[in-house]
């Protein structure tokens, strides 16, 4: 399993190294990227479908608002680490898909889809801890 996981970790980061470049995107997102390369090999060896692995980022995306909403200083800092998971599992859903060449577009569709989602309810999110936290409407307001 350890010589089937390297060789897969070989050909993801070979196949998908020029997707992500600091010349075209965000330095955060590339260093993400390149981390999402050690979780892919897993989800291969495991079989696991890429709709499944966006399936379960949902699950994340959920629990990182539901943190974010809870207004517990404790549950925000997880908050944070599940933010990270679900990047990095956005990108290995890509990785499985492409590897496996199961890319079809209702899975581009679903990934994209959930993106929207997240990235909607997150700030929404956010913009209630810090409305919380200093009790200043306008922040409020400037989130949703």
């Amino acid at each position: 399993m350890y010589k089937n996981y390297l060789d897969i970790f070989k050909t993801t980061v070979q196949r998908d190294k020029n997707l992500y470049t600091f010349k075209t995107e965000a330095a955060s997102l590339v260093l993400l990227s390149y981390i999402s390369y050690f979780f892919t090999p897993f989800f291969i060896i495991l079989k696991i479908k890429p709709n499944l692995v966006t399936g379960i980022n949902f699950l994340i995306s959920l629990i990182t608002i539901y943190c974010f909403l809870s207004l517990d200083n404790n549950l925000f800092i997880w908050g944070i680490f599940f933010y990270f998971l679900f990047r990095i599992l956005d990108f290995s859903d890509g990785s499985v898909a492409r590897f496996n060449k199961l890319s079809t577009f209702y899975g581009r569709l679903l990934d994209s889809i959930l993106d929207i989602f997240f990235e909607c309810f997150l700030f929404i999110s956010l913009s209630y801890f810090i409305f919380n936290l200093y009790d200043d409407k306008n922040i409020l307001i400037a989130g949703y």
